[in-house]
């Protein structure tokens, strides 16, 4: 797994650990915090970018606003949640819209394709454009490569 990616979990893990003790100290109210963080989260949907961000790209700007939500909930003395089980609750909570994301269909899946059985360990999607939902106009050799690397966080080296 690529090393930032981790350092990145570990982050979310520290600030939210530090939101709660901000919260359970009473320097901040759940409720300013959560207002805070809904107000990121509206931001990273209404990104001004709207030609160039799908709604992956919306819901991956959106994610540290919604990881941190959860988080938050978090009752004082409780065991903490885990990275993995923070993210698990954003998919499962995270909210829907338009008839793409369905139970049947995940958002990054062609119409139609699906993420497999619910109880999979792995949810992805298969490589290549055609299994994208919003498939680029322009595909090449390097796209297809990184593409083909997910999950593993690192592309191939191209060599030409």
């Amino acid at each position: 797994m690529n090393t930032a990616n981790l350092q990145l979990e570990g982050f979310y893990l520290v600030f939210a650990g530090l939101l709660n003790v901000l919260i359970h100290k009473g320097v901040l109210s759940r409720d300013e915090v959560a207002a805070a963080l809904k107000g990121a989260e509206r931001g990273a949907l209404t990104d001004f970018r709207d030609d160039e961000l799908s709604s992956a790209n919306r819901d991956a700007l959106a994610f540290p606003a919604r990881l941190l939500a959860l988080a938050i909930n978090t009752s004082p003395g409780s065991e903490f949640p885990s990275f993995s089980e923070l993210a698990k609750m954003v998919g499962e909570t995270k909210p829907q819209a338009g008839s793409r994301n369905t139970a049947d269909s995940a958002v990054a899946f062609a119409d139609g394709r699906t993420a497999g059985d619910a109880a999979d360990t792995a949810q992805v999607r298969a490589a290549g454009p055609e299994s994208m939902r919003d498939a680029p106009t322009v595909w090449d050799e390097a796209d297809e490569a990184a593409d083909e690397s997910f999950p593993a966080s690192d592309p191939p080296a191209l060599n030409r």
